[in-house]
């Protein structure tokens, strides 16, 4: 896999991101479109050291879609 990806602030407490993965292994003949992730995601400072995050990912039929909301503690 080869994945890239972007992070950006919009506000003091704001962030988002986004990415692509790819599969490099042309192993079973499939067309790239369909072994591709693309997801999006953000947090957000509840307090300074607080922080929510949630991801959504989907893609081709062999990569599925999946998303997840977590909080994190920064110290």
């Amino acid at each position: 896999d080869l994945a890239f990806g972007v992070e950006g602030r919009l506000a003091r407490r704001a962030y988002v991101r986004s990415g692509i993965r790819l599969n490099t292994l042309d192993d079973d003949g499939m067309d790239d479109f369909r072994r591709t992730a693309y997801s999006v995601g953000g947090s957000y400072a509840v307090r300074a050291s607080v922080f929510v995050d949630g991801h959504y990912t989907t893609g081709g039929d062999r990569t599925g879609r999946e998303w997840g909301i977590a909080a994190r503690f920064v110290y």
